[in-house]
C-alpha cells in the first residue's frame, strides 16, 4: 500500500480491522540475513506439524471407518475430566 492508502475491512479472528499506511521503513538486510535460518526453521516446523496433523486425522478417520479403532468414551471422559 502506498502512504496514506487505507485498506478495506479485514477479519482477524472474531474482529475486523482497517489498516492505513502512515510510513514505510526500509528493510534492514543485515537483520534479515541474521534471521534467515531461524525463519526457515520455523516455516519447516510449521509445515511438518501441519502435515503430521493431516496424516493423524486421516489415519484415525480411516481406522474408525474400517472398525480397527474404537474410542472408549467412558475411559476418555475419566482421563480428560477427572472427578
Amino acid at each position: 500500500m502506498t502512504i496514506g492508502q487505507t485498506s478495506g475491512p479485514t477479519q482477524t479472528g472474531e474482529n475486523w480491522v482497517v489498516f492505513r499506511t502512515v510510513a514505510h521503513d526500509a528493510p534492514n538486510m543485515d537483520d534479515l540475513v541474521k534471521q534467515k535460518d531461524d525463519i526457515q526453521q520455523q516455516l519447516l516446523q510449521t509445515k511438518q506439524n501441519a502435515s503430521f496433523d493431516a496424516f493423524h486425522t486421516t489415519l484415525i478417520d480411516r481406522l474408525k471407518k474400517e472398525g480397527k479403532l474404537t474410542i472408549n468414551a467412558d475411559a476418555m471422559n475419566r482421563v480428560t475430566h477427572p472427578s
